[in-house]
């Protein structure tokens, strides 16, 4: 009898390509391009900080909502609404030519990527082999770095001459990349319809109490990395950095070095902890 692992799904390796194009587009001009144009435009260093702080509200605020949302709504159709605001966001940078044209775009950006991000990650959880969920979240984490060593960089010497034509030709790119991940997300929905799923159960909160801990746990952990990496940008831009995306490339490389170790781990671990997970989640009232 063989004690192999289950194989992954087929709509997980197609949700681990959406998300590539998704980081892709992300990273292209998140990073650090966005923060440039917001200076181009308004001309006022204060822009970036506000800028920055419109999409972190609003992505924030909706990551808390996006479980009840999803409790609703099959997971891979609010993927392909998030990723679809995400899309029309880019276009909305293109024809922005005010400062509060900007802001508004940048809050909807927030929410798009609130809701693609929490809906894919639920879809991993949801139809991954439950011995395989720890592994699969690794080549997400993987592939995040992997972008973030690659297109802040290319994103900002794309734009190194900031001129609106720069960055119209940046955000057509990033367009078309969207477009792409919302093309895979539509085959990841028509691919789950098929997939027999982790069942899921909720207490009807907005944090379910055997979810308190991890969550607090999550929170305290990722509030000061969040917060340097996400503002490093704008601080490399205030002091006269040429290319910030340099700096994102480091921190990425690291990144990518912490999500190889965990997938390894994950593996010689043989899932102890999916197992573990897949316990929480399927009897609640034990925990």
């Amino acid at each position: 009898m063989s004690n192999a692992p289950p194989s992954i799904p087929i709509v997980i390796k197609a949700v681990l390509l959406t998300e590539l194009f998704m980081f892709i587009a992300y990273n292209l001009i998140m990073m650090t391009a966005v923060q440039s144009f917001a200076q181009l435009l308004t001309g006022d260093a204060t822009s970036l900080g506000l800028s920055f702080g419109m999409f972190t509200l609003f992505a924030a605020s909706f990551r808390l909502l996006a479980g009840r949302i999803l409790g609703r709504f099959n997971d891979a159709t609010v993927s392909i609404i998030g990723l679809s605001l995400l899309a029309v966001t880019v276009i909305g940078y293109q024809l922005s030519t005010i400062g509060i044209h900007l802001y508004v775009c940048r809050a909807v950006h927030g929410i798009g990527w609130a809701l693609s991000g929490v809906a894919m990650m639920a879809l991993i959880a949801r139809l991954s082999p439950p011995v395989r969920v720890g592994e699969v979240m690794g080549y997400i984490n993987g592939v995040n770095s992997i972008t973030m060593v690659i297109f802040p960089t290319i994103g900002t010497t794309i734009v190194l001459v900031p001129t609106l034509e720069a960055f119209q030709f940046l955000f057509t790119i990033a367009f078309v990349v969207s477009l792409v991940a919302c093309l895979l997300a539509g085959l990841v929905w028509h691919n789950s319809k098929h997939v027999r799923e982790l069942t899921l159960k909720s207490s009807g909160k907005l944090i379910a109490r055997p979810a308190m801990r991890p969550t607090l746990s999550v929170y305290l952990l990722c509030l000061s990395f969040g917060a340097i990496l996400r503002y490093a940008p704008t601080i490399a831009y205030l002091h006269g950095v040429d290319n910030p995306g340099i700096y994102i490339s480091v921190v990425a490389v690291g990144l990518f070095v912490g999500s190889t170790l965990w997938v390894v781990l994950c593996q010689i671990g043989e899932g102890s902890l999916c197992w573990e997970l897949q316990g929480v989640l399927s009897h609640p009232q034990e925990y």
